[in-house]
């Protein structure tokens, strides 16, 4: 065997390449790996709710309600702003592919038409802008539920001996602070908003 700068083996016997495989492709095929795990982190949504531990505290419970009716508010806000963000922009993007379309088989009216229906889409969403609070109500999103697990976490791994009562109590007091950075910032972006921009 002779080993060559290719990274691969050669039998000297027959002169043929026996089935060993490249270096390089080896290094490609773990990119492409490596590429695939992470569009699948990035599509991984926010963390799902906790299920409460047994002997958990009424106030403990009743945070971790208020928290998960903020989340789903916020997750309807989402989609709401999802849906706003596009609903102008798909039809400026069918027309202007319609009115190309018909100016090729040499319908003039409708080409005008399906146009001039684009330029007023266009228009109205860009004096009018939609959908705009999309990234801070998903952002928030997910800090709620963290948050959410956070207080789960804390409580699951709490010290014996302690009261449920007195321990339920600090953990609610320590994410007192970061459920106001969460609201804050979310007020923050809603009032930045312009009123012209802001929805209906």
């Amino acid at each position: 065997m002779l080993e060559v700068p290719t990274g691969r083996a050669i039998c000297t016997r027959r002169g043929r390449l026996p089935d060993v495989e490249d270096h390089r492709s080896v290094r490609r095929r773990r990119c492409r790996s490596s590429w695939v795990c992470h569009t699948r982190t990035m599509l991984i949504g926010p963390p799902p709710q906790p299920a409460p531990a047994e002997n958990t505290p009424p106030d403990l419970l009743q945070q971790l309600g208020d928290l998960e009716k903020w989340a789903q508010d916020l997750q309807g806000d989402a989609r709401n702003d999802r849906i706003q963000f596009w609903l102008l922009k798909i039809p400026a993007i069918c027309a202007s592919s319609f009115a190309g379309i018909f100016g090729h088989y040499g319908l003039t009216t409708a080409s005008l038409f399906v146009a001039a229906l684009s330029s007023v889409c266009i228009l109205i969403d860009g004096f009018r802008p939609r959908g705009l609070l999309l990234k801070t109500h998903l952002s928030a999103l997910h800090d709620v539920r963290i948050l959410t697990n956070k207080m789960m976490s804390q409580w699951r791994s709490r010290q014996a001996g302690l009261s449920p009562v007195t321990i339920a109590r600090n953990i609610i007091r320590q994410s007192e602070s970061e459920r106001e950075r969460i609201a804050i910032y979310v007020r923050n972006a809603e009032a930045a908003l312009p009123k012209s921009h802001s929805e209906p």
